[in-house]
């Protein structure tokens, strides 16, 4: 949102100085601004820059939206990483570009006015379009882009966490990831070894949807911890996932969750994607900061949600009140976006589908509370009476689609609503007979 927010910005501020300069001007008119150094020239440019190609409009209005197009590709499907800089790059150069292809389009030429004498007439989208240039350009050189782009199963984002722990060196030298990466140099990185597992493999059953050589797809009951942690050192998929794959699962993620790309709830059901190497880990770790993984899920919220559907975008940080939950929080969370739409109403109660965008923790929780629909057995988040049979939150992870580690194959699978939903709906279906 953000980001189309800056583009329409860059947009209206370049055609707002082109008409002030238009209304005021007629062409091959000049105002000095700085005698000599400084002047506001009106000039119709029907050309691209230096006023080259002038008269071959079909090429000056198809190179800027092939440029555009690119643009928004690097952004939408070719990054590895998103940053602050690459997106006030790619937002600048398109608001600029998209400035003056409109005017080529509605007026068949260009206003520039900003003259300095010294290089062409420039107008305040060739700004934008220069300044977005020099910090793509700053973006691509940094250092721990250019590993990601030269290493094979590491991340951006793991390798900013070596050079924040003081793993990279430069021609040994201890050096930062906003260093430009030099042609010659010689990087040495220091990847640390796995540390030896403590938790203990046990004999759970696992209901595997799906396993190859680099992947499971596992459909968590409720109830179930995903990893170790204080109070829950055995019975996790964790636990299983030892016993099932031996040491072939991902290392990544430290020593207690072994093979564990994302989690959900101890008290949510549903399908898990867990990384049997590094490579398969980075390669699903990436979409998830991509947001190309599809993650869809069935719950049931408090009270009638008017709408058909709805989209929550709200950042979830700690709730300062309650160590124990996240909450809303404008000052110190992570953007967090969730949309949902509704499958049937109860009266009372809505069955609604709930698509994550990003992961937060207890994300769906959090959002459908904010806007006064907790779900239905959330004892955190929602009242603790009335919960209609429920002994748990009710939700469930019902879809997960991602691209293959190896294979690049979109792969989706679904898993059917479990016993306990299933008797709750049943449940709120016949108070509505």
């Amino acid at each position: 949102m953000v980001y189309f927010l800056i583009v329409i910005g860059v947009i209206l501020l370049d055609h707002l100085v082109k008409y002030a300069v238009a209304s005021q001007m007629v062409p091959g008119e000049s105002i000095p601004v700085i005698s000599e150094i400084f002047h506001i020239t009106y000039v119709q440019n029907r050309g691209a820059a230096f006023s080259m190609m002038q008269g071959q409009w079909v090429f000056l209005i198809l190179l800027p939206c092939a440029a555009i197009l690119t643009a928004l590709i690097i952004l939408f499907w070719k990054r590895k990483n998103w940053n602050i800089c690459m997106n006030l790059a790619i937002a600048f150069i398109c608001g600029g570009g998209l400035g003056n292809l409109i005017d080529r389009i509605t007026q068949g030429y260009v206003v520039d006015l900003f003259d300095f004498r010294v290089f062409p007439v420039f107008n305040i989208a060739d700004i934008f379009i220069c300044v977005g240039c020099g910090l793509l350009l700053l973006d691509v050189l940094r250092l721990d882009a250019v590993l990601a782009e030269k290493t094979d199963g590491l991340s951006r984002s793991f390798l900013q966490k070596l050079f924040e722990e003081g793993k990279v060196f430069r021609n040994g030298k201890l050096c930062s990831k906003k260093e430009k990466g030099v042609e010659g140099d010689c990087i040495l990185v220091q990847i640390p070894a796995p540390e030896k597992l403590e938790v203990e493999a046990e004999d759970i059953p696992l209901e595997i949807i799906y396993e190859d050589d680099d992947l499971l797809v596992v459909n968590k009951p409720a109830g179930m911890v995903v990893h170790p942690a204080p109070g829950n050192y055995t019975g996790t998929l964790v636990n299983a996932l030892m016993f099932h794959c031996g040491d072939a699962l991902s290392s990544i993620n430290g020593v207690i969750r072994p093979g564990i790309v994302h989690r959900i709830d101890k008290d949510t059901s549903g399908l898990l994607m867990v990384a049997k190497n590094d490579h398969a880990h980075a390669s699903l770790s990436q979409q998830l900061q991509e947001h190309s993984i599809t993650r869809r899920y069935q719950a049931i919220v408090y009270h009638n949600i008017r709408e058909e559907e709805g989209t929550i975008d709200a950042p979830i940080g700690r709730d300062p009140k309650n160590r124990l939950r996240n909450a809303i929080n404008y000052d110190h969370g992570k953007s967090a976006v969730t949309h949902y739409k509704v499958i049937e109403r109860f009266g009372k109660f809505t069955w609604i589908e709930a698509r994550l965008e990003t992961g937060r923790t207890h994300q769906i929780r959090v959002h459908m509370a904010s806007v006064k629909h907790p779900l239905l057995g959330d004892s955190l988040y929602g009242p603790a009476s009335n919960k209609e049979g429920a002994s748990r939150q009710m939700l469930h992870a019902g879809i997960l689609g991602f691209q293959h580690p190896s294979t690049g194959e979109y792969m989706e699978f679904e898993s059917p609503l479990p016993e306990d939903f299933e008797k709750v709906l049943k449940r709120l279906q016949k108070q509505i007979k």
